[in-house]
């Protein structure tokens, strides 16, 4: 089924609205409610709980955005309905109208029947089965209902969206009216407006929503035109990203070789340049990273906010807008207001940046003296701002260092007087502080105070920091300026050892969800001075399950104390950072699992926290291929799909029925560092995976599957073949002389006049054996040639009785007749799309063009060693006319019209005698001579013919036909061998580039 849309929205899109993008579950009506926060970005509720975790505040997993907590908590954040309209028209999508399904008649008095259509008249506002639906459509009550089908509800959802009024909570009336009153703001019912709002201004409904979609629809548009220069921003950041590491490497390079000509005397020397080559770099680069993630958060805020005003407008009902409307215009103005080129503006560094300030010849002459000067870097990124003058002081602290984990202010001001203006900085300056590990914290609440500009930072960890601050993207003179945060809480240190306080050692732990039965690692990280950070025996991890797969998964809530009866414990296990730890541990069981982390004896920070455990056990997948024809297992066939299945199984080896599960895949020649990007996946959803592949070599492929991130028994080998061997007939064949393809139902078709004459059918897609029935003990050992027309006959020409008969598929005759009297040795045979039947004569050398039923409407002289018996070297082409590759030589290529009428003679590029033809729908024409085959293509005008690809072979086809998908199946009745090859050509460099880049 082709995929549906709703709304321009695919399935995959569809399916990624109504999942919460942290858990990855689906939202529901019971537990897991759709919120969405201030910057436009939704999630479940159960997940929003676990985010704010009683903090006023925290920031959105996606933009990392501040989001302050309402005061009722969570529930407070305003219900996604975009996702709730959504979700009650999932289920309509995937309907087919030809199966049954679970829409019903809500029409009829007892229990209805499969629903055919929908009204959505006022009156009925259902499903209609096919009885009801004969009704609307005769009966004259019914004249004003407009009855839609499901195939076309399914092309229009949005007629169910607004399917049902809304009625007002108070009188139980349809809200038809809008009051329009300053601090009034809401829909109301017709009893509502003489009542509680007599004197207010009242206008319509769907008119108030009409305006407000306008105005929303116009601030979207100007919101969505601020994404594409942020992108840009953030493109050219990265961009100088590269550059600046190239610029790194380059540098070091010449440095290195400039030092190593001054020997030992420079060898301190060149340590020390290139150590500030690689922080000048460094800091470069940490500071464009900034810059990129700056920009890349405004990009998601951007699109969220113009992505949800749209789908409001579209999806949301009246009642829906206006509750959200003054939140939404008011994320829109703001997002509006915001300056991207005073506060996004990004300057690229000039070419001056990490460049050798001094000549390297001067310096060699006197190096004794000058050698403090050599390696000098130019770290200077191009712009004004740089050449401005500013100094920084902090004015609440006292000395060279700042305590940890307290609000500090700082405060900017210029001593240049061409320097900009204070209140030219609002907006245009940045500023953050780069702990010791490389984590940043914003420098927020900027604002002017008298002469000078002040920010405020907190930093969390004491050691040596960075405050880095920029104008418009580009660094003052002196930053980033260096700051050290101590720890004036520390208590002496014991026996060689500080006192750990857990209030002062921040913590981040990183998982993934799980596998039954496989051992899985928990990366924790901690953020303290040297002397607090724990050791492994501090630390400890529990686990339990006390949940599985098989209850159900709502309500539930962890734990206040986990008993050890039914708690296991995990491995702690050190890495080469003392900051970090891994916990190993293996499930037991499918469903949630809960992880508890101590140091000390005491939780950590998140603890304890839930993990989602899978059914799938990676190691018990299960790969397979189908086999081709005749080819070995695990064979491919050059430029032909080939596809590999998996099976997910769980850790008792028993197959799962569900899928979703994540599969990559890579694909390497041997030989060659080549990678494959050709591939694609198809997700069955009922526990099995399809991984296809097109191979461009016949050289051994290694294909490495991972199903969850989990390596599947890989990589594993493919050969591939030029061609498909097909299977042969159970009895094999006896005397086999015709050959033909039905495309339309896959089928090729291969004539055998030995044993009273016989079709044998084929599956064109993989060369497998389908079945065969009798054609008449008359026209045994006959030598007969086989073509399918239009209407899916199979007509067979028998050469020795100068008889052309037509069965159906059944093997049933349909019609006969005799070819005309001079046509006395009957030789190749060919159709025409218009139901001609084309039979040469080998002994006149000449075409005859019959109508349906034997009258013969034309014929074609050829010349003299053109036709031959026993070969097929005649074919219709795409534009129906008839094409002749000459047996004998010269060998020629001839065009005629239907008529008669030449139209080009082509000299052919085949080496030997051309045996048979074919010509493919896109005009390709495919010629077999001896021991090869050749693909050709031919000029515009069709006055120039070029090989484009050839296949050498052993074999002598001297029948082909082309099948589907780029293919041809070639018979050698000699040898009794028939294949499958392709005729599309290799694609070149350019197309190859297209290709991988719109891999699914």
């Amino acid at each position: 089924m082709a995929q549906r849309s709703l709304f321009g929205i695919t399935r995959e899109v569809l399916k990624d609205l109504l999942t919460c993008r942290i858990c990855f579950e689906m939202y529901d009506g019971s537990t897991r409610f759709a919120k969405f926060l201030p910057c436009m970005h939704g999630f479940c509720v159960v997940c929003l709980a676990g985010l704010a975790r009683d903090e006023p505040q925290f920031k959105c997993p996606e933009c990392r955005r501040d989001t302050p907590v309402p005061e009722n908590g969570v529930q407070g954040f305003p219900d996604n309905f975009i996702a709730g309209q959504l979700k009650d028209l999932e289920h309509l999508l995937d309907v087919n109208v030809t199966r049954p399904h679970g829409l019903h008649c809500g029409s009829c008095i007892s229990d209805g029947g499969p629903a055919v259509s929908f009204c959505s008249h006022a009156d009925c506002v259902t499903f209609l089965c096919h009885t009801c639906d004969q009704a609307h459509r005769t009966m004259r009550k019914f004249d004003d209902h407009a009855v839609c089908a499901i195939e076309d509800l399914q092309k229009q959802p949005e007629i169910l969206l607004h399917r049902h009024k809304i009625q007002c909570e108070l009188h139980k009336h349809d809200l038809t009216v809008f009051c329009n009153e300053e601090g009034c703001q809401r829909p109301l019912c017709l009893v509502c407006v003489p009542t509680a709002h007599q004197g207010h201004r009242v206008v319509d409904l769907d008119q108030k929503s009409s305006e407000v979609k306008e105005e929303l629809q116009s601030l979207a548009q100007a919101v969505g035109e601020k994404t594409a220069p942020v992108k840009e921003i953030s493109e050219r950041i990265e961009s100088e990203i590269s550059e600046t590491r190239d610029r790194k490497a380059k540098m070091s390079t010449k440095i290195s070789k400039m030092f190593g000509e001054l020997h030992t005397k420079l060898q301190n020397r060149n340590d020390e340049v290139i150590s500030e080559l690689e922080k000048r770099a460094e800091e470069r680069i940490q500071h464009l990273r900034h810059l990129g993630s700056n920009a890349r958060s405004l990009v998601s805020q951007f699109e969220s906010a113009s992505q949800f005003a749209e789908r409001s407008c579209e999806i949301g009902n009246a009642v829906d807008l206006l509750g959200t409307r003054g939140q939404i215009i008011s994320r829109l103005h703001e997002l509006i207001a915001y300056d991207i080129n005073a506060s996004e503006s990004f300057q690229p560094a000039g070419k001056a940046f990490l460049s050798l300030k001094s000549d390297h010849n001067q310096v060699l002459e006197e190096f004794e003296k000058l050698l403090p000067s050599l390696g000098c870097l130019d770290a200077c990124t191009g712009g004004t701002v740089t050449k401005l003058m500013f100094t920084i002081d902090f004015p609440d602290d006292v000395g060279s260092t700042l305590p940890v984990k307290a609000t500090h202010k700082v405060r900017i001001s210029s001593v240049d007087p061409s320097s900009p203006s204070l209140e030219s900085l609002s907006g245009c300056l940045g500023a953050y502080l780069q702990s010791p590990d490389g984590s940043t914290v914003e420098c927020v609440n900027g604002e002017q105070c008298g002469e000078f500009y002040e920010l405020q930072f907190r930093p969390l960890v004491a050691g040596p920091h960075q405050l880095n601050i920029s104008v418009s993207g580009v660094p003052i003179t002196g930053s980033p300026f260096p700051v050290v945060v101590v720890d004036t809480t520390s208590s002496p240190v014991d026996d060689g050892q500080a006192e750990q306080s857990q209030d002062e050692v921040c913590s981040d732990l990183t998982w993934t969800d799980a596998f039954v039965q496989c051992e899985h690692k928990i990366t924790v990280k901690f953020q303290a001075p040297e002397h607090r950070l724990p050791r492994v025996n501090n630390l400890s991890a529990w686990y339990s399950m006390p949940w599985n797969q098989d209850q159900e998964d709502t309500g539930y809530a962890i734990p206040d104390k986990l008993t050890a009866s039914n708690e296991t414990e995990a491995q702690i296990v050190e890495t080469n950072d003392s900051q970090t730890f891994r916990i190993v541990y293996t499930p037991p069981d499918a469903g949630k699992l809960i992880m508890s982390v101590f140091m000390n004896g005491q939780p950590i920070a998140n603890s304890p926290f839930v993990i989602n455990v899978n059914p799938l056990h990676p190691d018990s997948t299960i790969v397979s291929s189908h086999q081709l024809g005749k080819c070995q297992p695990n064979t491919a066939v050059l430029d032909m799909p080939f596809k590999l299945t998996l099976l997910t199984c769980d850790h008792h080896g028993e197959r799962l029925t569900t899928g979703g599960y994540n599969i990559t895949a890579s694909v390497t020649i041997s030989g060659s560092s080549e990678s494959l990007q050709r591939h694609c996946f198809t997700d069955n959803r009922d526990g099995s995976h399809t991984v296809t592949i097109t191979p461009r070599s016949v050289k051994l492929h290694f294909v490495s599957i991972t199903i969850c991130g989990n390596p599947v028994k890989s990589p594993l080998e493919i050969s591939v073949v030029d061609s498909l061997p097909f299977e042969d007939p159970p009895t094999g064949f006896e005397k086999p002389t015709g050959l033909d393809v039905d495309t339309n139902s896959h089928t090729v078709y291969v004539v055998d006049m030995k044993k009273g004459g016989r079709v044998c059918m084929f599956e064109s897609d993989d060369g497998s054996f389908m079945s065969e029935w009798a054609i008449g003990e008359s026209l045994c050992k006959k030598s007969s040639q086989i073509a399918v027309n239009n209407a899916r006959q199979l007509v067979l020409l028998v050469s020795d009785l100068k008889l052309v008969l037509t069965y159906n598929i059944q093997g049933s005759i349909v019609s006969k007749w005799k070819c005309a009297t001079d046509n006395r040795k009957p030789a190749n045979l060919a159709l025409s799309r218009e139901g001609h039947v084309i039979v040469g004569d080998s002994q006149s050398q000449e075409l005859f063009i019959y109508q349906p039923k034997s009258e013969v409407m034309g014929r074609i002289q050829l010349p003299e060693g053109a036709l031959a018996r026993g070969i097929n070297n005649v074919c219709v082409d795409h534009n129906q006319n008839l094409l002749v590759v000459t047996h004998s030589e010269p060998n020629r290529i001839l065009r005629y019209t239907m008529t008669g009428a030449l139209i080009s003679i082509l000299e052919s590029p085949t080496e030997s005698c051309q045996l048979a033809v074919a010509s493919t729908p896109e005009g390709a024409l495919i010629v077999s001579m001896l021991h090869g085959i050749l693909v050709l293509e031919f000029s515009h005008d069709l006055m120039e013919v070029a090989k484009v690809k050839e296949f050498r072979t052993d074999y002598i086809y001297t029948k082909l036909a082309v099948v589907t998908d780029g293919c041809f199946v070639a018979f050698d009745p000699g040898a009794k061998h028939l294949a499958k090859y392709s005729y599309q050509p290799k694609p070149s460099a350019r197309r190859r580039e297209v290709d991988e880049g719109a891999t699914p």
